[in-house]
């Protein structure tokens, strides 16, 4: 392996654990189905030195969890699942000519407000990488539906696809270079 795709895959590695451990550390935004154990405990209540009331009380208790096998099998499942020689990334001049011949794509800019306020891709939609998880009504509902993701030169959009495709997203790639490469291409540019 080169090195440059060693430093690729090492990248993506670490972005991968950190997410990981960040899915986990923050549950609500991944909801990870844990199973339950249901525990009898048997209390005996004295009412007076003759009679004694049992009552029995039910209480339930989360079953223990491997938290690191679910970002094991998380990670193993995306790394096992990059395409050769792709790595998730589309090329700009593709989504140009997908966008010049009028074809059904959603691009979503990650990047954070004042990066949008000075320019992005016509049609794009703005959502920041912070709060992807909190607007994921604004995706197409059909998870298998071309989204192409854009942020300044690619690091944010890595992260972004990582989490959508955790979660079920299934045809979503990150643009090469993302918005400077864009510009760079001398494509046009919109403005709020």
């Amino acid at each position: 392996m080169k090195p440059a795709q060693v430093l690729v895959v090492g990248v993506v590695v670490a972005l991968l654990a950190g997410f990981a451990a960040g899915a986990v550390a923050s549950p609500g935004l991944f909801p990870v189905q844990t199973p339950t154990v249901t525990t009898t405990v048997l209390r005996t209540l004295e009412r007076t030195v003759d009679r004694t009331v049992t009552a029995t009380v039910t209480v339930e208790k989360t079953a223990a969890v491997d938290e690191m096998s679910i970002i094991y099998r998380a990670v193993d499942a995306y790394i096992n699942n990059i395409p050769v020689g792709k790595w998730y990334f589309y090329e700009i001049k593709d989504l140009k000519e997908l966008i010049d011949r009028g074809e059904k794509v959603f691009i979503l800019d990650v990047r954070e407000k004042a990066e949008w306020d000075a320019g992005y891709i016509p049609g794009a939609v703005h959502i920041r990488l912070t709060e992807l998880t909190d607007n994921l009504d604004k995706l197409p509902k059909d998870k298998n539906a071309l989204i192409v993701v854009y942020c300044k030169v690619g690091i944010r959009g890595a992260m972004a696809i990582t989490a959508l495709r955790m979660l079920g997203y299934t045809n979503i790639w990150n643009l090469r270079g993302g918005m400077d490469a864009w510009v760079a291409a001398g494509y046009p540019v919109a403005k709020p």
